[in-house]
């Protein structure tokens, strides 16, 4: 008969069992390499670096490298659950370049504008409303007139155009009323040029109705003089 194995034999054995199964684990997340961009590395450096591009909101960069450890590694359980956040995350469009103001107009296109003799004041106000009709609140010019009141209610558009893009529009209300907009963050600054000039009477030009704008994109439409009738 065998005499029974002493109790400290029996935990020697138990431990070097744990440190075999944990040895396994290691060299599990450790093996075989991933080749990225021509330089081998481990499993566990593509995991850490992914974590990396999540935590920097870079989700889409981080889902590859995550699959690339799940590909090698299918019961990666860390590397999965980030995987699926990243999805997550990339549905609701996190992490993705917010596009700039100027960007979200450019896709705007206005049915018809039409301005006879209309206040540039008015014509900013028109074009903010409609801004945020077309794109459904998601883009809105909001303006910041950089000259007078007298100057923003005194300087008058004359304009008939058809399926304009509203930088366009934009375009001709500045070679018109001589005013200079310029795209920020979250507005449109309009300022007059030579406004320190155009402020004397005598050198206010800008101020008398301007000749319509031949449009380019299809034949004028009869100008009406309230721009927010939703009558044609």
């Amino acid at each position: 008969m065998k005499s029974p194995a002493s109790p400290v034999r029996q935990a020697a054995a138990g431990l070097l069992s744990l440190l075999a199964a944990a040895a396994i684990i290691v060299g599990g997340l450790l093996t075989p390499p991933a080749v990225l961009g021509q330089e081998k590395k481990t499993v566990q450096d593509v995991y850490n670096e992914s974590v990396k591009l999540f935590e920097a909101g870079q989700f889409q960069q981080a889902l590859g490298g995550f699959q690339t450890v799940l590909k090698y590694q299918p019961n990666f359980v860390y590397a999965r659950s980030y995987a699926a956040k990243c999805i997550e995350a990339i549905k609701q469009g996190q992490g993705a370049p917010r596009p700039t103001l100027e960007a979200s107009l450019a896709n705007l296109v206005l049915p018809s504008v039409s301005f006879e003799g209309t206040s540039l004041g008015m014509v900013m106000e028109y074009l903010t409303q409609k801004s945020e009709e077309l794109s459904g609140g998601k883009a809105v010019a909001n303006f910041i007139y950089k000259g007078t009141d007298e100057q923003k209610n005194g300087t008058t558009v004359t304009l008939s155009l058809r399926n304009a893009p509203f930088r366009e529009v934009l375009r001709y209300v500045g070679q018109l009323t001589n005013t200079q907009f310029k795209y920020e963050e979250f507005a449109i600054v309009a300022t007059p040029a030579g406004s320190a000039v155009q402020a004397t009477p005598a050198l206010a030009p800008a101020s008398q109705p301007a000749q319509p704008a031949e449009s380019k994109f299809d034949p004028p439409v009869q100008p009406v003089k309230d721009p927010f009738s939703k009558n044609p």
